[in-house]
């Protein structure tokens, strides 16, 4: 079991990332994934590989760009983002990203 943020338990050059099934139940789940990029807030990304761990790729609306993983319950996102959830939740905990 990993957390997406702080991106925790996985190997080095992998990062926590939330996923969903894509069939059945289509349940959340977090796993490591890689390779890690280098994006943080805000950069120009086509998936989750150009970001850095930590921070997923989406569109808040205004183009594809690393957003920064968030608790929707108790968030800390960068000054200007709200943590905007999209129904993921995982073990109870509902996850985000900071756009």
């Amino acid at each position: 079991v990993c957390t997406p943020s702080p991106s925790t338990g996985c190997a080095p050059n992998l990062a926590c990332t939330i996923f969903r099934e894509g069939s059945g139940l289509m349940r959340y789940f977090t796993d490591c994934a890689g390779p890690v990029g280098t994006g943080r807030q805000g950069a120009a990304c086509v998936d989750d590989t150009d970001c850095a761990a930590g921070f997923g790729c989406a569109d808040p609306g205004t183009g594809l760009q690393c957003l920064s993983w968030c608790r929707v319950a108790s968030p800390s996102c960068p000054v200007g983002t709200a943590c905007l959830g999209f129904g993921a939740i995982v073990s109870g905990v509902e996850w985000g990203l900071c756009g």
